[in-house]
């Protein structure tokens, strides 16, 4: 066991979360949870905090393919941003709706 790793993160699983709010149309319940998300991504609060994450526009009506982009923890570019990492300092997650094909990704910080 003490060898065991899981690569399903909490990232992956709150992305998945957000896709399928979205795919259901439910923008109410998508916004309320991108906000807890995010809020839960900041530096002070997570151990790996998100340095980007790229979603629908949550004021936007039910899929909507508005491209938001939020980064709560540093106001620079995100190239500025991944410069500061390593490879190995951080990670991706693409998941697609089903419905529309958009790409939310989300990608954050696993320096130590």
């Amino acid at each position: 066991m003490d060898t065991w790793d899981n690569p399903y993160t909490l990232h992956e699983h709150a992305v998945e979360m957000l896709v399928q709010l979205y795919d259901n149309g439910a923008m109410k319940a998508y916004k309320s949870s991108l906000d807890i998300y995010l809020n839960n991504g900041d530096q002070s609060n997570s151990i790996e905090p998100i340095i980007l994450l790229s979603v629908p526009n949550p004021k936007g009506a039910a899929l909507n393919i508005n491209r938001t982009d939020y980064r709560p923890n540093l106001a620079v570019n995100q190239t500025e941003i991944l410069l500061n990492y390593r490879s190995g300092d951080y990670g991706a997650i693409s998941i697609n709706s089903s419905i529309t094909g958009f790409e939310f990704v989300c990608i954050y910080s696993q320096k130590k």
